[in-house]
């Protein structure tokens, strides 16, 4: 089927493209692009909620440390979302800010540009799905499969599949309904049939 088509779902990436696509950007020493691809695979976030994260939500006080876990209140739907981080990402983004010169600097945005004019600035959802996309091509998959949602529903679909729960998964994505979460993830009918299959009569 035509991956173009409107309104269908992205694919999530598997695990082992994570992995290649993690090990191209430490190849090219890209320590922003790290953490942000990092902490879009952990969070699973909104783009929107993604680009405003600052330095004060992922850095405890001591200026030095990455949380493991904080609170957020999504943009889109005023809801809170719980987000945890690996030890991978906290790395990440441990030798991102320390690179851009952010530690101690709480107010700051996270993904910044490059240039004088962009330092202030979080880049634009624009630039992510550029991002993205350059990402995926250097990778060698398919493009068009792909998106930036691609990013958020990755550990999501991972953890329906560890779990079957819905409701773990909605809390995560931070959703206010189970349906929008079951079409999110675009798993209902293939679950629904693989349930019955199981069922010998």
């Amino acid at each position: 089927s035509n991956p173009q088509r409107q309104g269908e779902q992205k694919k999530p990436l598997a695990p082992h493209e994570v992995r290649l696509i993690r090990g191209i950007l430490e190849a090219e020493k890209n320590l922003r692009d790290l953490a942000l691809f990092n902490t879009a695979i952990d969070t699973m976030l909104r783009a929107s909620d993604l680009l405003q994260l600052t330095v004060g939500d992922v850095v405890e006080s001591d200026g030095a440390t990455i949380k493991r876990d904080f609170n957020l209140s999504q943009i889109k739907t005023r809801l809170p979302v719980a987000v945890t981080l690996t030890l991978i990402c906290q790395d990440s983004l441990l030798r991102w800010i320390i690179e851009s010169g952010k530690q101690f600097q709480p107010w700051r945005y996270l993904f910044t540009g490059f240039r004088r004019n962009t330092l202030q600035n979080p880049i634009s959802t624009t630039q992510y799905r550029r991002l993205v996309k350059k990402w995926i091509t250097e990778a060698r998959l398919e493009p068009a499969y792909y998106s930036t949602h691609s990013l958020r529903r990755t550990k999501a679909s991972l953890i329906f599949q560890a779990t079957g729960n819905h409701e773990i998964v909605r809390q995560l994505l931070g959703h206010s309904s189970i349906e929008s979460t079951s079409h999110y993830l675009g798993v209902e009918r293939k679950h629904a049939l693989e349930v019955a299959r199981k069922i010998k009569i």
